[in-house]
């Protein structure tokens, strides 16, 4: 009996201990998508494939209503629970494309935008595009383009963009670029309506270049929405090429997510390691202050270094009693770094932007 005591207690306690252990900490994009059947016809498991392929760690989940509005994702409960405790970077958020009023569709990005920035998150509207007429329907020879709807979609996406201080994905504005140049590219599906296998993959292509800041020329990762079906590499590369130029559009630079600076990430093992990364200015050129910060004792021991977004090591920084560095980027490219710290056995991370 004392034998099996001195066995099971220390096994019970060791399993307890390892129950009770903080999770690992990742420097992780949480992405949350909100909308309706053209948001579940993009890809985000491409997105997520995309993101893996250059080495960034991205979380998504989807709510998906079809035929929904925003309001009636509003009306769902289960929606904004999910906003509230998701612990989101980015909520997505989509609305419907035809015959939709300014007025209402800002009532609701509005009232959905309160809740995602009360939560910590930044909002980030899916710019969808314009429908295709038919005639007769369901024959894709004879799709009809109207530049007016686009433009017409696009300017209510970018008004609430821009009266929010919100961000956008603008896919719709890669819609019009590609059909601008080839009216007869196959960017819808056969019911004019949805996006087609390319047309997704442009949207995936937007969305990885948008949230990522990289020139999606190259991936090679690949999802489909039809058993079967391909898209050549020649197109591939167009459609990657298409998305980097949209997202780099003069007028959408201050609106683009990977341009704006998203929170700290922060791991806990104890109370006493509490503590976080603060940078300014954030975006920069070519210096930045990089700082620890704990507001309960003074950090000695630690590690400090900064990364590319591809896990390239540019510089460790040797820890002072000040906590506070400048670093010089004049001889890096332009783009995403992120800076890693660990003290005490907590990590952090956090992403600056060096715009050049």
């Amino acid at each position: 009996m004392k034998f099996a005591q001195s066995v099971f207690f220390p096994a019970l306690i060791a399993l307890l201990l390892f129950l009770c252990a903080p999770a690992p900490c990742q420097d992780s994009t949480r992405i949350l998508f909100i909308g309706n059947s053209f948001s579940l016809r993009l890809p985000t498991t491409l997105v997520r494939s995309f993101a893996r392929e250059r080495g960034y760690h991205v979380y998504t989940k989807e709510i998906i209503k079809g035929g929904t509005r925003l309001e009636g994702q509003w009306a769902d409960t289960t929606t904004l629970h999910e906003i509230r405790v998701g612990n989101y970077d980015y909520v997505v958020l989509q609305g419907y494309q035809v015959d939709y009023s300014d007025s209402k569709f800002s009532l609701y990005a509005d009232s959905f935008n309160q809740v995602v920035t009360a939560a910590g998150a930044k909002s980030v509207f899916y710019m969808t595009w314009a429908y295709v007429t038919q005639k007769p329907r369901y024959d894709s020879t004879n799709l009809v383009w109207f530049p007016s709807r686009q433009d017409t979609i696009s300017q209510i996406y970018m008004n609430a963009v821009t009266s929010l201080g919100a961000l956008v994905s603008p896919v719709g504005f890669a819609f019009d670029t590609v059909i601008k140049e080839d009216l007869s590219f196959p960017l819808w599906y056969t019911d004019g309506y949805h996006q087609s296998t390319e047309g997704g993959y442009l949207g995936a292509c937007v969305f990885f270049a948008a949230f990522f800041g990289e020139d999606p020329t190259g991936l090679t990762s690949f999802g489909t929405y039809y058993t079967g079906a391909t898209i050549d590499s020649a197109t591939k590369a167009y459609l990657q090429h298409m998305a980097w130029v949209t997202v780099n559009k003069p007028e959408l630079n201050q609106y683009i997510p990977y341009k704006y600076t998203t929170k700290t990430t922060t791991c806990f093992v104890a109370d006493k390691s509490q503590f976080q990364i603060t940078c300014s200015p954030n975006p920069f050129n070519p210096r930045t202050c990089i700082t620890l910060e704990n507001y309960r004792f003074q950090i000695t021991d630690y590690e400090l270094g900064i990364y590319t977004i591809s896990g390239k090591l540019v510089k460790s920084l040797t820890p002072d009693i000040r906590n506070s560095f400048v670093w010089d980027a004049s001889n890096q490219p332009s783009g995403v770094y992120i800076i890693k710290a660990t003290a005490g056995g907590a990590r952090i991370a956090k992403k600056v932007l060096l715009t050049k």
